[in-house]
């Protein structure tokens, strides 16, 4: 897809050409001329590329993993204290066994881990002081954005129609905000025909719009723009909008349309590997002038 984008390490074969004996002969003078060449163009390339794509500061990696190790702590924590306990699906996406039942509740997923690094990382770049999320399933990856803003007022949707503990989901959800996130408040409704209705109007008269988007309800190419396109009207002018499992669920060419959507309002787009986010989450942000940081793993 022309939003995808993929880099290659070259330290290998750095090494590699270092070895390369280069011949001595007369005769093999053109061959001489052309490894020089070779190696002049090399240098070159990758001079530009380390120009263009910062490299990862090993340091600032480092911090960023025991940031994660913190809010995993900390939101698995507070399910804890109700009982509750964080697992993994078979994917890598955040599951709730209940102890009580002793059963995984029937619903959606929550953040991975590699979702929460990338919302770190934006946490660097923008000052985010309010929040919207299409989908809750549970509440985990909301809070998990609590803890990661935790200044940001944050507004949630979600239509409780996937699996059968979702409404059960929308009740944990509730009693841990309550006790250990207050800012987070939860609407019951279809995004985006109800998205009114979720948005705060403090944050709309006072802040401006919100700041950060988190869009993880149906997978569908036509809901993600429809989700877009609702949301659109109430961002601020500095802001990220992230489409969840866009690579997961081949969700291409729906974020395709929400970037030629987005460019037109100002915004930059595009895919963060999947290597950087596990399952592949689309990006649109402006405002913002180092946003392609983000690029750079």
């Amino acid at each position: 897809m022309n939003n995808t984008f993929i880099f290659w390490s070259f330290g290998q074969s750095e090494q590699k050409i270092s070895q390369i004996k280069v011949p001595s002969s007369k005769r093999n003078f053109p061959i001489l001329i052309m490894f020089v060449v070779f190696l002049i163009s090399f240098n070159f390339y990758s001079a530009c590329r380390k120009e263009r794509f910062p490299q990862p500061n090993n340091n600032l990696n480092k911090k960023i993993g025991e940031e994660v190790k913190s809010v995993l702590a900390k939101v698995a924590e507070a399910y804890g204290n109700k009982r509750y306990i964080i697992k993994k699906s078979d994917i890598g996406a955040a599951v709730l066994y209940d102890q009580k039942s002793k059963r995984i509740l029937q619903t959606g997923g929550g953040f991975h881990e590699s979702d929460i690094k990338l919302f770190l990382r934006i946490s660097q770049l923008l000052p985010v002081r309010s929040i919207f999320i299409i989908g809750n399933a549970f509440g985990y990856s909301a809070f998990c954005l609590a803890e990661i803003f935790q200044k940001a007022f944050i507004d949630v949707i979600d239509a409780e129609i996937e699996g059968e503990d979702n409404q059960k989901g929308s009740e944990i959800t509730r009693i841990i905000a309550q006790t250990y996130y207050p800012k987070v408040e939860l609407t019951i409704g279809f995004s985006p025909q109800d998205t009114p209705k979720a948005v705060r109007p403090v944050i709309i008269n006072e802040i401006g719009g919100y700041d950060l988007v988190f869009i993880d309800g149906m997978h569908t190419n036509e809901q993600i723009v429809k989700d877009f396109d609702g949301i659109l009207p109430f961002l601020s002018p500095r802001c990220v909008v992230a489409i969840h499992d866009v690579g997961l669920y081949q969700m291409y060419q729906g974020f395709k349309l929400i970037s030629e959507k987005a460019r037109k309002n100002g915004f930059d787009a595009f895919i963060s590997s999947v290597e950087w986010t596990r399952f592949g989450t689309g990006l649109v942000g402006r405002g913002i002038n180092n946003l392609a940081l983000l690029r750079t793993e």
